[in-house]
């Protein structure tokens, strides 16, 4: 559960060198499709006619890419995911949460955890919060000649790689809409104000800020870093265990954000050669903007927790270890 940092892989060692660098955005977009649509009950030939190859051939690429079958590596996204939940949601069964992941009873769900991470989920939900989350993020190599488009304002290139956690909460649910933003700020600083920079922002699962058919709620949060008592409905409480991060600063209005990490979802990441992690992308602001104005700038870090295309529960496979 505490990796060592990954070596820097020579330039040889990257997918595009094996496959073309096509081929491997190819392959990166398929896994962003898969993480959008966890819960559909894809096969090889839908999949594979989606990223526009014959099923074999897209079988062979995808495992130079990630050093695993499609199907394998599908069955290890939603377990990873799981494992998010485990640690997110501890309100919720394993039960309920396994078949969420596609398995028919506690048992099944519970061998195929204890095979992929070493722990029963149970227990795995009890460590989680002292553990560290994945492997170093290496954000700094891009297989060949890589296009970006536009950055969105006000968010600065590249990201700091940091840890971060382990964080408790309170939060708010809400959407994007920003007068429902202001209210649900407003209600977590009745409730517990702030005494201190950082400690309002927001939170998202991937899949909030990308389009796809499992869109889940935005909801605003009061961060600390010590344990909460319970609070007060309809506030819930939140906690993240400590991990690798990439941090990304920002400055802008606070309606610039949403767009800033949609960028940073469905176009820096992936084109970096790396994947989201079932994780929460996170925006802490320094304070609050000085005026109601819509355009008043505030600073924030926007932090998204980011693998290695071939990395699942912090593992790299040896052919997808570092694009």
């Amino acid at each position: 559960m505490t990796p060592a940092d990954p070596p820097s892989p020579a330039a040889n060692d990257s997918p595009s060198a094996a496959v073309g660098l096509l081929p491997w955005q190819t392959i990166s977009e398929a896994i962003l499709r898969l993480q959008l649509d966890l819960d559909h009950d894809w096969n090889l030939e839908e999949l594979a006619g989606a990223a526009g190859y014959a099923a074999p051939h897209f079988a062979t690429l995808f495992r130079q890419v990630v050093g695993e079958p499609p199907l394998r590596y599908l069955r290890s996204l939603r377990l990873e995911r799981a494992a998010q939940d485990l640690v997110e949601e501890d309100g919720r069964s394993v039960l309920e949460i396994g078949m969420e992941a596609g398995y028919t009873s506690a048992e099944a769900f519970s061998r195929a955890f204890r095979r992929a991470t070493g722990l029963a989920p149970r227990t795995f939900r009890q460590r989680a919060m002292d553990a560290r989350a994945g492997a170093r993020p290496d954000a700094t190599v891009v297989p060949g000649t890589v296009t970006m488009p536009d950055v969105p304002p006000g968010l600065r290139l590249p990201p700091a790689t940091r840890e971060l956690g382990p964080l408790f909460g309170w939060t708010c649910a809400t959407n994007f809409e920003p007068e429902d933003v202001g209210r649900a700020i407003g209600t977590l600083m009745q409730a517990m104000p702030p005494d201190g920079p950082w400690q309002l922002g927001g939170l998202a699962q991937p899949w909030g800020w990308v389009d796809g058919p499992r869109k889940r709620e935005f909801r605003c949060v009061r961060f600390s870093d010590k344990p909460l008592l319970a609070p007060p409905p309809p506030l819930r409480p939140w906690r993240l265990p400590r991990g690798w991060t990439l941090s990304f600063d920002f400055r802008g209005p606070m309606s610039a954000i949403a767009p800033a990490c949609s960028f940073i979802a469905d176009q820096w990441i992936p084109r970096m050669g790396m994947r989201l992690a079932f994780a929460p992308l996170i925006s802490q602001l320094e304070s609050l903007p000085m005026s109601a104005d819509p355009a008043a700038e505030v600073n924030a870090r926007l932090y998204a927790c980011a693998r290695q295309l071939g990395d699942v529960f912090g593992r790299a496979t040896a052919a997808g270890a570092h694009p």
